[in-house]
């Protein structure tokens, strides 16, 4: 019976992963035939980033769990691009702006994500 609700759980959240990276393909389709402006088109695409990184966070955790190793290494790198992404496109979250507003001067700065997260280190955000 286990292996049924492991079965549904896994089942539902690529599910939910499949319609957010539908959305997103939707939503880039109407700027491409110009039916939105690129604003509003980044703007819902935007919305639906986090959700997505976090689903598949989820993904791998239940992989990691369920003993399905394979899975599991697979879905690994995909993480962690998201977790170097997220660190580029939420710097304050990953650098914790209130814990280093008390900090001494030294440690704030781009030294503090390689402090704090050292695999995450310094992400290139423009490449």
């Amino acid at each position: 019976m286990g292996d049924v609700w492991t079965w549904l759980a896994f089942f539902f959240v690529l599910v939910a992963l499949l319609i957010v990276v539908l959305y997103q393909l939707m939503c880039l389709t109407d700027l491409e035939f110009d039916y939105v402006n690129p604003y509003d088109s980044a703007s819902r695409i935007n919305r639906v980033v986090l959700p997505e990184f976090i689903m598949q966070g989820v993904l791998c955790i239940l992989c990691l769990v369920t003993g399905h190793w394979f899975m599991s290494l697979l879905s690994v790198p995909y993480l962690y691009y998201n977790a170097r992404l997220d660190a580029c496109l939420h710097p304050s979250l990953w650098r914790g702006k209130l814990a280093l507003s008390r900090a001494s001067p030294a440690l704030k700065g781009d030294r503090a994500t390689s402090q704090r997260f050292p695999l995450f280190g310094n992400p290139s955000c423009g490449a």
